[in-house]
């Protein structure tokens, strides 16, 4: 507002107006602070052209600007590049005028001298990053080509390593700036036409060794963008490694991956190792077996495997195709022995077990007289509680689950086999395997893919009583209500309705044991009068009033007659009803209740049918 209130009312020259206001009321110094923190505009860079215009009439030095402009202060965490990209546009005007041709930086040659003010002011460390932040601006795009090219033909990677303060830099800084500057300089020899010597990577190599132990130095290098220069640098190593004789395991150790406390498929160094695996033969014929070699005694096959994980390489491929090959010189237990697998949730959908699990089917078949049990040879060594842990993880594994549903039945059948022995009959009754296959701890176990196992194991083909108990030793049965009502929303609800059945049945024999109407007995177990309010279970209520009064009528005994018990029932619910009529008569009633004070809702549910 200010700025344009002066336009309107200089008669001549208002940039030189608003300069010289600006100048009355703020040191210099701080004056070029708050202009470069300014919001870019036209007016801001017509008061810099104002300003530049000034110096160069007062002589004044790039050095002196640097220092006006606070460049001499900047350190690694304060890169003030919109002070220095203004700084360049001073130099640029600068040299304009003391050029007999006016020619600017990017005319003439004196980026030499534009780089000697710097560092003379600057540490090398400090400098290299603001160079590069000034390359992401656009102001300055190509005086800083100009620049940069100057100190690309002047310093080598290998020169500027430790100016970038690598010692300290982490895989993102390592990569930002020295991969970065690495990209540069072979650009700029391709441009001027010069070779890369080809020990150049080499000796890049060597001098990040001042900095860095060698094994680290190359998992920096590994973890680093796979850019063309990180691809060349690797590619100089390899032939350098080949030349002197190096073998994979001394590769695979001066990566430290002998160490490796934990392994993916994502493993940098493990990526890069492959790479040298796959250069050294080129014919892939023996990449594997050498791989294998190579590594046996320092690293497990289970972190080898889970190392080569999805890697797409033919040397990995041919290491998982080698594996059951490998250990074939053994039985089925020595493989398993020698995979070293991990007996935890991710087991089944682990590279290693496939490995494993392909080994054991072609050992089988070379072998149909003696083939081997994968499910006894996992328990003879995770044991049953672990191996149990472990199927029931996996099916709940998407990557898993069509392993643990062939593996989960030979479970069940070897504790039926144990439940009907002498000796161990009590530990695998249906009540120890609910519990066995933690179905008791289910938010709904109906729709567990385990219960239907369960249910088959306690050999409950009757849709009567044998699971019910069980059920109800951990879950209310209100609460079992309701996962009958979610399960049999799913698109297979058979289990739902048998489990329901069950409850059907077993409800009718309590209440005939005890002596209690069947319908009241629902009543109360399902809890649906203990608020006043509609219970969402009446529609299970209702069906079992309508299933209950099928089943006693067909509950007859030998002779035809209906049984003592069922008759002593419908006795008893008679007298009651005949009760219940009196009372009715004598005691008036509201509307809205009835004869014992319930809503009408209630008293609905028990009505003549």
């Amino acid at each position: 507002m200010w700025a344009e209130y002066t336009k309107s009312v200089a008669k001549s020259d208002p940039v030189a107006v608003m300069l010289a206001t600006l100048k009355r009321y703020y040191p210099e110094d701080e004056l070029v602070t708050m202009l470069v923190a300014a919001k870019e505009s036209n007016t801001i860079d017509m008061l810099f052209a104002q300003l530049y215009a000034e110096w160069i009439t007062a002589e004044k030095t790039l050095d002196e600007a640097f220092t006006t402009f606070g460049l001499h202060e900047v350190t690694e965490h304060d890169l003030k590049h919109g002070a220095f990209t203004r700084w360049l546009s001073y130099a640029d005007e600068y040299f304009k005028a003391h050029d007999d041709n006016n020619k600017s930086i990017v005319e003439s040659d004196v980026a030499a001298e534009v780089l000697s003010t710097l560092q003379k002011n600057l540490v090398d460390k400090v400098l290299v990053n603001l160079l590069a932040a000034a390359k992401k601006t656009d102001r300055v795009d190509s005086i800083f080509s100009k620049l940069y090219a100057e100190w690309v033909n002047r310093y080598t990677p290998l020169d500027i390593s430790g100016a970038l303060g690598l010692q300290t830099a982490s895989s993102e800084e390592f990569r930002d700036r020295w991969i970065s500057y690495v990209d540069e300089y072979f650009n700029a020899q391709d441009i001027a036409g010069k070779s890369v010597p080809e020990y150049l990577p080499e000796n890049m190599v060597r001098a990040l060794t001042i900095y860095y132990p060698k094994d680290k130095m190359l998992s920096m290098l590994a973890n680093a963008k796979r850019t063309d220069e990180a691809d060349r640098i690797f590619s100089r190593l390899y032939t350098k490694w080949m030349t002197e004789g190096k073998t994979p395991l001394d590769v695979f150790m001066a990566f430290g991956l002998h160490e490796a406390k934990t392994v993916d498929a994502k493993h940098a160094s493990f990526a890069r190792w492959l790479d040298f695996i796959d250069t050294q033969n080129k014919d892939q014929g023996n990449a594997g077996l050498i791989m294998l070699t190579a590594v046996a005694g320092h690293v497990s096959y289970s972190d080898l495997i889970q190392l080569l994980g999805k890697a797409k390489t033919e040397a990995a491929q041919i290491a998982r195709n080698m594996l059951p090959r490998f250990w074939s010189k053994n039985g089925p237990n020595e493989a398993f022995k020698e995979a070293a697998l991990k007996g935890d949730g991710e087991l089944l959908s682990s590279a290693g077990f496939l490995a494993w699990i392909k080994f054991m089917s072609s050992h089988n078949k070379a072998n149909p007289s003696q083939k081997a049990s994968v499910f006894e040879t996992m328990e003879r060594f995770f044991g049953e509680k672990q191996l149990t842990t472990v199927l029931i993880a996996a099916s709940k594994n998407s990557v898993s689950t069509e392993l643990s549903k062939e593996l989960l039945p030979k479970q069940l059948e070897h504790w039926l086999e144990r439940k009907t022995s002498a000796f161990a009959g009590e530990d695998y009754t249906p009540e120890t395997v609910f519990t066995k296959l933690q179905l008791d701890k289910d938010k709904n176990v109906i729709m567990n893919p385990l219960f239907r196992l369960w249910v088959n194991y306690a050999g409950d083909d009757r849709g009567r009583v044998p699971i019910l108990p069980v059920l109800l030793e951990y879950y209310e049965t209100d609460v079992l209500a309701r996962m009958i009502l979610e399960a049999k929303k799913i698109e297979d609800g058979a289990l739902a309705e048998h489990v329901k059945f069950s409850l059907f049945n077993y409800w009718l024999d309590r209440a005939t044991s005890t002596g209690k109407d069947h319908r009241l007995f629902a009543f109360d177990a399902l809890r649906i009068g203990e608020n006043g309010l509609p219970s969402d279970l009446l529609s299970v209520y209702k069906e079992f009033s309508a299933f209950s009064a099928k089943t006693m009528n067909l509950r007859m005994d030998a002779a035809g007659t209906p049984s003592v018990k069922a008759a002593q029932m419908v006795h008893q619910v008679r007298e009651k009803k005949t009760e219940a009529a009196k009372a009715k008569e004598a005691v008036p009633m509201k509307s809205t209740e009835t004869w014992w004070g319930c809503p009408e809702w209630i008293s609905g549910l028990f009505s003549e049918t």
